[in-house]
């Protein structure tokens, strides 16, 4: 694709997303997940939290958990 294209596709777009690396969120301020100083993993567990069964079995945290998450991107 040329960048005459991607911008003729951004400009007409109504929605853009941009799938990024961990690298920007921690460079815009946001805690990342792994940091062994003040990583989300050290005060939440992955396995109940970041997976389907989480949704379905533990559904409170798991929205509470990536609710929180939302709001500090605003």
């Amino acid at each position: 694709m040329h960048m005459r294209q991607l911008t003729d596709l951004l400009k007409s777009s109504q929605y853009t997303i941009v799938y990024t690396g961990a690298g920007m969120s921690t460079e815009s301020g946001l805690p990342d997940f792994r940091s062994a100083s003040s990583g989300l993993w050290k005060k939440f567990n992955p396995d109940e939290l970041a997976n389907v069964n989480a949704l379905y079995h533990n559904q409170q945290e798991f929205t509470e958990f990536y609710q929180s998450r939302l709001l500090q991107t605003t």
